[in-house]
């Protein structure tokens, strides 16, 4: 059951890798019209994010823009210079944990507490996506491949873990 685990689980913390840097989000920002062009400088119309591109637009002139879409998900959200680092944990968190759990193998509740987090965060992360009004007055952001591969990642991550937990043999 091991082996099979470290083959599924490697090809999941390999997509959500690719996942990472593929786009996020759509923000159709054509309403804004004359307000685009006096926050980021530029007429943008349609501006795909991929979770690399967060820190680097959170730190250039599309911060505003960046701020905007945040905001959709998290309306207290303020200041994400800094806190658009905290992005990196999406891919490093399943890699580590990945790692110690070839590591420590032998560990049956590591991979309980795997499957946990991994199930749980795929699940709050679709929740959040589905319940959440994406089509607002001034924006439209729509849901792209690169999010939902990382919440599939996710979520098989999980249920690998979960599964090898459940037929556990030392």
């Amino acid at each position: 059951m091991k082996k099979v685990w470290y083959a599924i689980s490697s090809i999941c913390v390999a997509v959500i890798w690719l996942g990472f840097f593929l786009p996020w989000v759509s923000v159709d920002t054509a309403r804004m019209g004359f307000i685009t062009k006096a926050i980021s400088g530029k007429e943008l119309t349609n501006i795909l994010i991929s979770g690399i591109d967060v820190p680097f637009m959170a730190n250039s002139n599309n911060a505003a823009l960046l701020e905007s879409v945040a905001k959709i998900f998290n309306p207290q959200i303020s200041g994400i210079g800094v806190k658009s680092l905290l992005i990196f944990i999406v891919p490093l968190l399943p890699t580590l944990l990945f790692c110690m759990l070839i590591f420590l193998r032998r560990v049956r509740w590591l991979f309980i507490a795997n499957a946990v987090l991994f199930l749980g965060a795929a699940s709050f992360i679709t929740y959040k996506l589905k319940t959440t009004q994406l089509d607002k007055l001034v924006i439209k952001v729509d849901i792209l491949y690169g999010l939902w591969m990382i919440v599939l990642g996710y979520f098989i991550f999980g249920l690998a873990s979960g599964l090898c937990a459940l037929f556990f043999k030392k």
